[in-house]
């Protein structure tokens, strides 16, 4: 039993990127001479951004192109996803750990196996290195190779979704180190991006923190458009 991951097409993404960091309505002949395409191939693009909901189409002489929000970007292109892989799971109960997809998509298990994975990738980042987590204690090696990743100039930054008394010192220990770190408590996902090339999402339940299931993208488009949705996050995350 195997899952099939149709993401957008490069140029359908490119587009959705120019249309997101110009925040306005904008032409098709605009578009093509932002990004060096006919505009018939702009219209190609818009089509599949359509069909994910990830524009709107503002009728006029000539028409308009608008994107929606990063936010709105990555939960209408990974809900359907999220549902196969959750039905994946539950089906198939001798899953290897790891399946390679053509989007270099393998499966995550559990809170602990994020960490670990996300980790051996950090040892290899070359200057970002961006998280959403939950807050909870992480293993002291995790600390170290951060620490590590920073003094090679690597910038990390971790939204957090529990900020008290239970977590407050290890979170100033951490910005000690170094380290970005803002809270905000209604993300209810777990997410790691590395250099803008490979992203993991991972659910994130609350009531116990060690459970986890999630994917790894090894595909730089899709990381790319999730590094724009932390950054949104970050702006709108409080300082502590």
């Amino acid at each position: 039993m195997g899952l099939n991951f149709n993401l957008l097409s490069s140029q359908a993404l490119r587009v959705y990127k120019t249309l997101l960091e110009r925040g306005q309505p904008t032409t098709a002949k605009s578009l093509g001479g932002k990004l060096n395409i006919f505009p018939n191939s702009v219209y190609r693009a818009v089509k599949e951004l359509e069909e994910h909901s990830l524009v709107e189409i503002i009728n006029g002489r000539p028409l308009c192109f608008q994107a929606r929000s990063a936010d709105e970007a990555v939960d209408q292109l990974f809900f359907p996803y999220r549902e196969r892989f959750l039905k994946y799971f539950s089906t198939d109960k001798k899953i290897r750990t790891s399946v390679e997809y053509d989007f270099g998509v393998s499966f995550i298990h559990s809170r602990n196996e994020s960490i670990e994975r996300s980790t051996e990738d950090l040892k290899s980042a070359k200057a970002e290195y961006f998280l959403i987590v939950s807050g909870d204690e992480v293993p002291a090696e995790v600390i170290l190779t951060n620490k590590k990743a920073m003094g090679r100039g690597v910038d990390i930054r971790i939204i957090v979704q529990r900020f008290d008394e239970g977590n407050k010192e290890m979170i100033t220990n951490w910005q000690r180190l170094g380290m970005g770190v803002r809270f905000s408590p209604t993300i209810e996902t777990r997410v790691t991006i590395v250099d803008s090339k490979i992203v993991y999402l991972v659910s994130y339940d609350p009531k116990d923190y060690k459970k986890g299931v999630g994917v790894r993208f090894a595909y730089q488009p899709v990381a790319s458009l999730m590094r724009d949705m932390f950054m949104q996050k970050w702006r709108e995350a409080k300082r502590i």
